[in-house]
């Protein structure tokens, strides 16, 4: 009915009204589909509007633990979860000292009754020079040797007389016979281990038979 009255309003000028209603009329009488048939219906949508990249810049975050010293192995306690390794991080918590460079897995114990170099959980099991008692076939330099001068076995345990004046046992502790200071069956040694004074301050000093 909207078609026929505008064509019999403009009668008088029908070339014109033939125009609107090609190209004005006709559309919205077709429901306003465009003259495709709405082929091309949302073809500017790109990638951003179907959300067909969401995430592509989205990363995997990782812990990275804190490496303080230097050594290439990072301390447990301080750690970052991010996407790239910070400065100053690593990607293990190996390290057992991270405020000591030379405290890492598979490093060489010294000798200093404070620090466990190689990480094992125990300090100066491996030590063998000066204040431990080691001997210059363990490694030492000449000013650190310690040798054995005289050797004495007990019952499952041995003890030697060292060089310096000191005393050094191993095998059976399980009475104290190793005169570390503690007992224990447990506390056996297979290497030696340097004999405590009395007090268990320092080291005993002045041997000269066992």
């Amino acid at each position: 009915m909207r078609h026929a009255a505008l064509i019999i309003a403009c009668t008088p000028l029908l070339a014109a009204c033939s125009l609107i209603n090609d190209f004005s009329i006709g559309p919205e009488i077709d429901g306003g589909a465009p003259p495709d048939g709405g082929s091309d219906a949302g073809s500017d949508a790109g990638p951003e509007d179907s959300g067909s990249d969401a995430g592509s810049d989205a990363c995997t975050e990782r812990a990275f633990f804190a490496d303080s010293d230097r050594d290439g192995f990072g301390d447990p306690g301080i750690s970052r979860m991010v996407c790239e390794m910070p400065g100053g991080f690593v990607d293990n918590d190996d390290d057992c000292d991270d405020s000591c460079e030379i405290c890492r897995p598979g490093g060489t114990e010294i000798c200093d009754s404070s620090r466990d170099e190689n990480c094992d959980g125990t300090i100066d099991e491996s030590a063998t020079c000066g204040p431990c008692g080691g001997t210059c076939d363990w490694a030492c330099s000449r000013a650190l040797c310690d040798d054995a001068v005289a050797v004495t076995a007990g019952t499952n345990h041995s003890c030697a007389i060292l060089e310096q004046g000191g005393a050094a046992c191993w095998g059976n502790n399980a009475d104290g016979q190793l005169g570390t200071g503690i007992a224990g069956p447990s506390l056996r040694s297979a290497v030696p281990v340097r004999v405590v004074d009395m007090d268990g301050t320092g080291y005993l000093a002045g041997v000269s038979s066992l």
